[in-house]
């Protein structure tokens, strides 16, 4: 999250429509971290069993994080209303969909509707952790991400995302750093 919210700032910065710098960067962040939204929904739903939903949903992930639908109508909408947004949107979409790509999840459907194949780029942590080989590109269908993930996942992962641990430091060493460059740069801005 702090990388995210670093990436929109900067985001905001530069594709920000002509308000404040303090309003670009806000709404850079605000863009950047809007698809993670579905988080509070997905977590909702697991807890009030409102037409048993929750038995569906396995990630937050599999609500919002369909990148060719999600920038399409998220595209047109603030075309209607803001075109001045339109581009902000864009890049921050596309920041967050890729993060998710490389980072410590199990990737997404990248092709969505055209193919519900998730794709995962680079480093698979909990992979990793279990000894497994690496590879450039994952590519697998959600019933292997799911069965991998069971097998391998963590499924305490949202109480040990921040740690810091000897497998995964460089990754939350580099989101601080991140989020810390971008808010000197706003500072600098103001």
């Amino acid at each position: 999250m702090p990388f995210d919210i670093g990436i929109g700032i900067l985001l905001g910065l530069w594709l920000g429509p002509e308000h404040s710098v303090l309003m670009h960067a806000a709404i850079g962040a605000l863009l950047v971290v809007l698809p993670d939204l579905d988080v509070v929904l997905f977590y909702f739903l697991r807890w009030t069993k409102i037409f048993n939903l929750h038995k569906r949903l396995r990630d937050h992930r599999e609500l919002f994080h369909y990148p060719l639908i999600y920038i399409t109508l998220g595209s047109l909408l603030l075309w209607a209303i803001s075109p001045s947004l339109v581009a902000l949107f864009i890049a921050a979409s596309l920041a967050q969909f890729l993060h998710d790509s490389f980072g410590i999840g199990w990737g997404i459907p990248w092709l969505y509707p055209f193919s519900k194949k998730y794709f995962k780029f680079l480093y698979q942590y909990d992979l990793h952790r279990a000894k497994q080989p690496q590879k450039l590109v994952w590519i697998w269908t959600k019933a292997k991400q799911n069965e991998l993930s069971d097998k391998y996942g963590d499924k305490e992962w949202h109480k040990h995302t921040f740690q810091i641990t000897e497998y995964a430091m460089w990754w939350h060493v580099s989101e601080i750093v991140v989020f810390v460059a971008a808010v000197l740069i706003l500072l600098t801005q103001l």
